[in-house]
């Protein structure tokens, strides 16, 4: 049996990065985007770990209703995601480092607007090559249409009616089709 094409079933998702939304210079926080990624991934048969900045985080609960930066609706949304693990908070100056590090870890693609120009170049001054061409390949980058999440389905494809194979060597593997290669004739 030949496998044809194996794909990453989970996805790591930037939460600082998509619920901040910047319309000219206005910065505003909407917790939409997080659930329409959320329901976008669960839809296409993805798994998911959303990592946040506990900054951005603390920020957003504490002071940004105050500022006209979220509603208080929004603001209780965000804390149950929080409460209900939905949501990990990462460390507040290094939270692209802890997503690069999740990636690997659970095999994932990353799903960020940011494309870590500083911490890929980072990882090269540090001689770690093959970690920063990981990251860079498995970066899938996403796009709000207001609240809509516009992923390229050929950087995140659907794998929900995808089958799971376990290939001779015992590797998991997503496939679209297992093509039976035919038994030579004696």
């Amino acid at each position: 049996t030949r496998y044809i094409m194996g794909v990453k079933s989970t996805v790591v998702v930037d939460g600082s990065n998509v619920i901040t939304a910047n319309i000219g210079e206005e910065t505003s926080f909407r917790v939409n985007r997080i659930i329409n990624v959320i329901e976008k991934l669960k839809k296409l048969g993805y798994t998911y770990k959303i990592g946040m900045k506990a900054k951005t985080y603390n920020y957003i609960v504490y002071h940004a209703e105050e500022e006209g930066k979220i509603n208080e609706t929004d603001k209780k949304i965000l804390i149950k995601l929080r409460d209900d693990l939905e949501i990990s908070l990462l460390n507040k100056d290094e939270d692209d480092h802890w997503l690069h590090l999740a990636a690997i870890e659970f095999d994932a693609y990353i799903l960020s607007h940011d494309k870590f120009r500083k911490e890929i170049k980072h990882w090269e001054e540090e001689g770690k090559h093959d970690f920063a061409e990981e990251i860079k390949s498995r970066r899938v980058t996403l796009e709000f249409f207001e609240d809509t999440p516009i992923i390229d389905k050929d950087a995140l494809p659907d794998i929900s009616k995808m089958t799971i194979m376990v290939t001779d060597d015992d590797e998991v593997v997503l496939v679209k089709e297992a093509v039976e290669e035919e038994a030579e004739e004696v």
